[in-house]
């Protein structure tokens, strides 16, 4: 997807683009499949001469989490985000060395679904963790 796309997805549910939040989801764009911390989003920004709080950046990561543009995580004790690929339900393989991130071609809801057959899945959240084939060397 594009980066219009993800900005359209913004204002449609109620929330403007700021110049912040452009550049922020710009960075995202740039870094697709890569799982990353708001303090290196701050850092890499500041390296291209963008001042913007770190305050600000968790805010927009928190935003663009709850609107459904960013996928969140923990890893080793910190959150982790990263721009889905598409704008629903995701599963995926994370990379516990380089962090990349691999979007599941399949949903085990059904699988599970069927262990709990008196109850009713809302929600869910599948991730595995390993290493992947440039890590693995």
């Amino acid at each position: 997807m594009i980066k219009e796309h993800y900005i359209t997805h913004l204002q449609e549910n109620g929330y403007k683009c700021t110049p912040q939040r452009s550049v922020i989801l710009s960075y995202f764009c740039q870094h697709k499949n890569k799982l990353i911390s708001a303090s290196t989003v701050r850092n890499d920004l500041e390296k291209d001469n963008w001042s913007i709080s770190l305050d600000t950046i968790y805010r927009s990561l928190s935003l663009f989490s709850d609107v459904g543009l960013l996928e969140s995580t923990s890893l080793n004790g910190k959150r982790l985000f990263c721009l889905k690929n598409k704008l629903d339900h995701q599963n995926m393989f994370i990379c516990t060395q380089c962090r990349t991130v691999k979007p599941l071609n399949f949903c085990p809801k059904g699988i599970v679904q069927s262990f709990f057959n008196d109850c009713l899945i809302t929600s869910h959240k599948f991730e595995v963790y390993g290493l992947c084939p440039s890590c693995c060397k």
